[in-house]
């Protein structure tokens, strides 16, 4: 029982410590913050049974927009809301 218990932590450990904990917060237009959470919640959610997550997306009650994913996730979400603010509808 004492080799499983082990075992079991030293897998709980292993993942963690290979888990992504990246957290960056972005300030979003008004009108279109539900349209770039869920668009952000579509493609990071996990793709189909067993599929690794991407990363997670919240969005806040001041209207920014969480995201915990991983370093280069986070640069290319950055990049979108870059290009979708420089761009005027």
């Amino acid at each position: 029982m004492t080799r499983i218990r082990l075992l079991a932590i030293g897998l709980f450990v292993l993942l963690a410590s290979n888990a992504w904990a990246d957290l960056r917060t972005y300030d979003v237009p008004p009108q279109y913050q539900q349209e770039i959470f869920v668009a952000l919640n579509n493609v990071l959610q996990p793709q189909g049974m067993g599929g690794a997550v991407g990363g997670r997306v919240t969005l806040l009650p001041t209207g920014q927009i969480v995201v915990n994913a991983a370093p280069e996730t986070l640069d290319q979400v950055e990049q979108v809301l870059k290009a979708i603010s420089a761009r005027r509808v």
